[in-house]
């Protein structure tokens, strides 16, 4: 769909009648959202034909220790949840759910709507040992640094 990744400033810009609306978004830990995206790109078949090859690197590390300096950091798998979120450095939606707890959270929205219930499918879910195991003291540095503001704002860290 054509607000497919798009941040909410793109989304307003657009659409200036729903500035009104009841606006809500998914985070995720950025230790946990790196690790995932990554693996999806290395394990599913149907992203081979990306316009990036995210197979050129060697390993987890070497891609978390370049991320900073190369085009992944731009694509919307990837970016910074807050540049996704803020408009002038404040949340523009309102209610911020968090991957971790996203079936409470999509419970609390569907009663702020007035809808029941729904269970949530699990989805595109890629094979990996948990984030903490993926990472080294310099794999952690680096996407801890360039992730601070997410981490800050949504209160997420290294667990």
């Amino acid at each position: 769909p054509p607000v497919h990744h798009m941040s909410i400033s793109e989304f307003l810009l657009g659409n200036p009648g729903h500035a009104d609306f009841f606006k809500f978004a998914f985070v995720r830990n950025p230790f946990s959202r790196i690790l995932s995206g990554y693996s999806e790109f290395t394990q599913r078949p149907d992203r081979r034909g990306y316009h990036m090859d995210i197979k050129l690197y060697y390993s987890f590390e070497e891609f978390c220790l370049d991320f900073q300096y190369s085009e992944w950091n731009k694509d919307p798998h990837f970016r910074p949840q807050n540049e996704l979120l803020c408009v002038d450095g404040k949340i523009a939606v309102d209610y911020v759910g968090k991957y971790e707890t996203l079936q409470d959270n999509w419970d609390t929205i569907c009663e702020k709507v007035g809808l029941p219930p729904a269970a949530l499918e699990v989805t595109r879910k890629t094979a990996h040992k948990p984030y903490q195991e993926h990472y080294t003291a310099k794999s952690r540095a680096a996407i801890e640094k360039y992730f601070a503001e997410d981490l800050e704002l949504f209160e997420y860290k290294f667990e």
